[in-house]
This record gives C-alpha cells, sequence and structure tokens, in this order.
C-alpha cells in the first residue's frame, strides 16, 4: 500500500472517529431513539398546526403544556427502550428500528383516521386484517407515499448505527436497574396519571387502561333470555293498515355530517337540496347524538333501538343475545326483508351472521354476490353511492318479478 493510499485512509478513519464522537456527545445524554421519536412527533405536529390554516387555538397556555409534557413523555419512553436494548448490534439495531417504525405507524393512523390508535383495533379486526379486499381497501387510504414514513424512520436508525453504534454502545448508568425502575414509574405515571400528553404512545396505553376498566364495569351480555326491545305497543294507534303495504326503503347513511343540513354555501347555494326538500315530509330530529363511530354499532342502535356496547365486536361479542327487531316485525306484517350494503363482504365483523340471526330473508354486499362494475367505479370503505343504488334497484326489481314479494 502506498503513502497516498495510507494517508487517504488515516484521513477517513479520522473522519469516522470524528462523526462518531459527534454522535457519542449528542446521545449521551439524550439516546438516539429519542431525538428520532422527538423528530417523528415535530413533523406531525408541523403537519397539524400547518392543516388547522392559521385557525388559533382554544387555549395557547394549554396547547404548549401539552407539547412540553409530550415531548418530555417521549423523553422518558425512549430512555426505556435505550437501557432495555441489548449490546448485541443487530438486536440493538432491529428494536430501535421496531420502535421508531412503530411509532411512525400510530402517527400515520392518527393522521388518516384523525384519532389516536388503540390497541384493541388490531384484535377486534384479526380477522378481517387477513382478508385481501380489507388489506386493498387500506392500502387505496394510504398510497404508497404513507409508507415512505416509516421506511425513512427504519433507515435512519440503520444509517446512525453503521455510522457511530449510536443504539448498540450506549452509555449505560451505573446503577442500571434504579435507572430502569426510574423510567417505568415515570412511564406508568404519565400513561395512568392526569399529565396532558399528546404524544400516540401515551394515548394507546391510556386506551388500555380505559378497556381494562369497562371489563370491571360492564356485566356479562351471554345467556341473557330474549327480550322485545321493539314493543308491539309502541306502535300501536297509528291507523288502520293500508289493503297493500308500501314499500319501505330504510337508508342509512354511513358518516353524514348534519352540519351540512339546511346550511348554504359562501354564495348562498344550499349543500344538501334534496335532504331538504324531505324534511317537511317527514320526521325530522333537531338534536341528534349519535351512539358510535363503527357501523355495526350503528346498525345495532338503528335496527334493533338499543344503545351499542362501547367495546367488543358488537355482531361477534353480544352474538348470543336475541331482540327483537326491525326485520321481524316487517315479517310480521308480511313483508320481504332485504338488507344490502356498499361494504365488499358481509363477513366484516360478522355482518351477514347478524343480519340473518334478526330476521333478514336476504343479505348482500358489494362483492357478494359478484357482479360487473364500470370501468370508472370509485372504491372507498365501500362502493360508490349511484352505482349502489341503481343495482340494488335493479335487484329489486328482479327479485318482485321472479316473486319474491314486497
Amino acid at each position: 500500500m502506498g503513502d497516498g493510499a495510507r494517508a487517504a485512509e488515516r484521513s477517513l478513519t479520522a473522519r469516522r472517529e470524528a462523526l462518531a464522537g459527534f454522535l457519542s456527545r449528542w446521545t449521551r445524554f439524550v439516546p438516539a431513539i429519542v431525538w428520532i421519536l422527538w423528530a417523528l412527533h415535530t413533523l406531525f405536529l408541523e403537519r397539524r398546526l400547518a392543516d388547522r390554516k392559521g385557525t388559533p387555538v382554544e387555549s395557547l397556555s394549554a396547547f404548549l403544556l401539552e407539547v412540553v409534557f409530550s415531548y418530555a413523555a417521549l423523553f422518558v419512553y425512549g430512555w426505556l427502550v435505550a437501557l432495555l436494548v441489548p449490546r448485541n448490534r443487530v438486536a440493538a439495531t432491529a428494536i430501535s428500528a421496531a420502535v421508531a417504525a412503530l411509532y411512525a405507524l400510530m402517527l400515520l393512523y392518527h393522521w388518516h383516521t384523525r384519532g389516536q390508535f388503540e390497541w384493541g383495533v388490531l384484535w377486534r379486526f384479526r380477522r378481517e386484517m387477513l382478508d385481501l379486499e380489507v388489506r386493498r381497501t387500506i392500502g387505496s387510504f394510504l398510497g404508497w407515499r404513507s409508507y415512505v414514513f416509516p421506511a425513512g424512520a427504519v433507515v435512519v436508525v440503520v444509517l446512525l448505527e453503521t455510522a457511530g453504534r449510536v443504539f448498540s454502545n450506549l452509555p449505560r448508568p451505573r446503577r442500571r436497574g434504579l435507572a430502569l425502575l426510574a423510567c417505568v414509574a415515570a412511564a406508568a405515571f404519565i400513561a395512568l396519571g392526569p399529565v396532558p400528553t399528546s404524544d400516540e404512545l401515551t394515548a394507546s396505553l391510556r386506551a388500555i387502561q380505559g378497556n381494562w376498566r369497562l371489563t370491571r364495569m360492564l356485566p356479562k351480555g351471554t345467556g341473557a333470555e330474549r327480550y322485545p326491545f321493539a314493543r308491539r305497543s309502541l306502535v300501536s294507534g297509528v291507523g288502520t293498515a293500508p289493503a297493500t303495504p308500501p314499500n319501505v326503503f330504510f337508508v342509512v347513511i354511513e358518516s353524514f355530517n348534519a352540519n351540512f343540513v339546511e346550511t348554504k354555501t359562501g354564495d348562498g347555494r344550499e349543500y344538501t337540496p334534496f335532504f331538504n326538500s324531505l324534511i317537511p315530509r317527514g320526521v325530522y330530529v333537531e338534536n341528534f347524538y349519535g351512539n358510535s363511530m363503527e357501523s355495526p354499532r350503528g346498525q345495532l342502535a338503528t335496527l334493533c333501538s338499543v344503545l351499542p356496547a362501547m367495546r367488543g365486536t358488537v355482531f361477534e361479542t353480544y352474538r348470543g343475545i336475541r331482540m327483537r327487531c326491525l326485520p321481524e316485525i316487517l315479517d310480521d306484517h308480511g313483508y320481504r326483508t332485504v338488507f344490502d350494503e356498499a361494504a365488499r363482504l358481509l363477513k366484516f365483523e360478522d355482518t351477514g351472521t347478524f343480519m340473518e340471526a334478526i330476521g333478514f330473508q336476504v343479505r348482500r354486499a358489494a362483492l357478494e354476490p359478484e357482479r360487473e362494475r364500470p370501468a370508472d367505479t370509485v372504491w372507498g370503505w365501500g362502493l360508490q353511492d349511484d352505482v349502489f343504488f341503481r343495482e340494488f334497484f335493479q335487484f329489486r326489481d328482479s327479485d318482485r318479478a321472479s316473486g319474491g314479494g314486497s
């Protein structure tokens, strides 16, 4: 090896040592995983503030206090990870990368759903997540750009470890066990106490605490006797039934924003003109309070006149409870009942099983049975409205022609 090559090698070694020393100084009291969590949280916070488009926060002092406590919480969680990771380089890098990717995914969940992540979601949808169509639907929401966020966090971890062993060669406190115990106590106080934070890890831990408390409050639902929540006496005195019963169409619109009803745009146009025209012709409730945020819970409340449970997959967890619901009442009056939804499959959250149990004679979904779709059809969680309604009425006409009844 020539003198020039040796000099170049010494120069490269010196630069590496300088970079490693720089990283070591920055991570001596603040581990690298903390810096990564802080960076991810800062990016998300900046996006949230930009999304508000100049709308002031309700209380600036409370907002700033929440931000400070959020970074403090991430400091504690990051130190906890740093104390737990082994000195094995591969294991330390893998664990740190997993933590960074997990936090990035939780931020993505918050960004797309406008709500913080609950671990119970994974358990409730454990079967649905194995379904290819469900995964395609979620992928269409996220898009390929969303995956860059957690992937970028993993790449940063690998690069930092390669440059300076900042994850596997951390300065350890002399009393590591005591430091670990202090971090666990601080994390428990943050997660279970009244500390005002908005970081994703604390939110998910508090959700676990809330679900545990609900399990101690709610009675068991299995084995309950049949109870006619919708009683015949409630519909008495409405007059003599017509000789030919009218068609009954019960349309449930998910995520319908009541704030746009009977309001106008800046140039005087109504947001919901057709819906507004129907208000004088029916029963209109001025102040309606939704009971839940999931399709099955809303369907249970609407069809069976009961408040939905606060936990569990309602169609599966409370399968043993018998109720007298709308399709059974319609069947008593000679109707043929049909349940049709724009979601892809009836097996999602046991919807088809529940609808059969409460008396729907026919049950359909957008892909059950498989049907032809126009090339420009839009899919979200379900089929676009005009295609769905057109196909339903085509089915209704053919069903009546074949003797299906009302």
